[in-house]
């Protein structure tokens, strides 16, 4: 006789410690001010309301990306590419090749570096836990 197929198995780890799911009723504008309130520290409303409670969002806790994430991915895929012609730039320059000077490759260098600043301060404004 043919053994029974074994139940299919779940996916996910077995070793969730939380399980005991805690449900809260909101006015909609009470949502809507909790929801405001996890965006502006990076946080799902679940980690916020986990961190309003107990003080911690927990180890693992999902946190929202930053409200420009996609514009920052494109900008710096942008930079990444600007980068890479500048360094194809001053490889050409030190092999006597192109006829591009020294004093145009730093002013485009300069450029970048502002650039990059200008990202890295936009993503530093948001507050993080």
């Amino acid at each position: 006789m043919p053994e029974p197929s074994p139940s299919p198995k779940r996916s996910g780890s077995e070793k969730r410690q939380r399980s005991a799911p805690v449900s809260v009723r909101f006015l909609p504008d009470e949502r809507a001010i909790v929801e405001e309130n996890a965006g502006i520290i990076g946080l799902s409303v679940a980690g916020y309301v986990r961190n309003a409670a107990l003080g911690s969002p927990g180890p693992r806790t999902q946190r929202t990306p930053h409200a420009n994430a996609k514009e920052l991915a494109r900008m710096t895929g942008a930079l990444n590419k600007i980068g890479n012609n500048l360094n194809q730039l001053t490889r050409a320059y030190n092999s006597g090749a192109s006829p591009v000077t020294a004093k145009e490759i730093h002013a485009v260098l300069d450029l970048v570096r502002e650039a990059v600043l200008a990202i890295l301060d936009t993503v530093a404004r948001k507050e993080r836990l």
